[in-house]
């Protein structure tokens, strides 16, 4: 191993292990604290939700967050989740303006949409990109990979009553473990 890649090394562990005690954002976005099983809270562009570091910001009124026994989402029993409808855009950031990443969320139909709804997110990124991805013809609650990093905003569309839950984001620290695996992966191969 070359006395260069070892300083490296050496230079980025404390770095990296001090990512991992540093503050860290909840990895799932869930709605669960928002309101009690039974109930249903409105989101607005006055009224917009926070969890975790985040914001859930409509462009209009026909938003909600329903509790999972008030109205539950199709294919997702039980759990809270926020319904949009086709006229309206949710707007997801920090709170703070930070970048970030978004791995997955649950996306689906609402409890009121007439069919399949296809949902599309428009991503902004820091330094000014965009990106689009659309989800087809979901007709139930649907785990879908997102997998975008560096992050300003992500704006989700609807074609009818849309749901979403469980926005994966994954914290600062979980970020700092894989770069610390990535490091001492390559050390080991270079070693053998």
């Amino acid at each position: 191993m070359s006395v260069a890649f070892k300083f490296v090394s050496l230079c980025l562990v404390p770095c990296v292990l001090s990512l991992t005690t540093s503050h860290a954002v909840a990895s799932v976005i869930t709605f669960e604290s928002a309101v009690a099983p039974t109930s249903i809270r409105q989101v607005q562009p006055m009224t917009p939700y926070f969890e975790a570091g985040f914001a859930i910001r409509p462009t209009g009124i026909d938003s909600a967050i329903f509790g999972g026994l008030a109205l539950p989402m199709l294919g997702n029993p039980d759990s809270n989740w926020l319904g949009w409808a086709q006229n309206n855009v949710i707007r997801f950031d920090r709170v703070n303006g930070a970048a970030f990443s978004l791995t997955s969320a649950l996306l689906g139909p609402g409890a009121t949409a007439r069919g399949p709804v296809s949902i599309t997110l428009n991503a902004f990124f820091q330094g000014g990109a965009t990106a689009n991805l659309t989800f087809a013809n979901l007709s139930t609650a649907t785990h879908s990979q997102i997998n975008w990093t560096n992050l300003i905003r992500v704006d989700f569309r609807t074609t009818d009553n849309g749901g979403l839950d469980n926005l994966n984001v994954p914290s600062p620290s979980a970020a700092a473990l894989l770069i610390f695996g990535g490091l001492v992966a390559s050390r080991r191969r270079r070693t053998r």
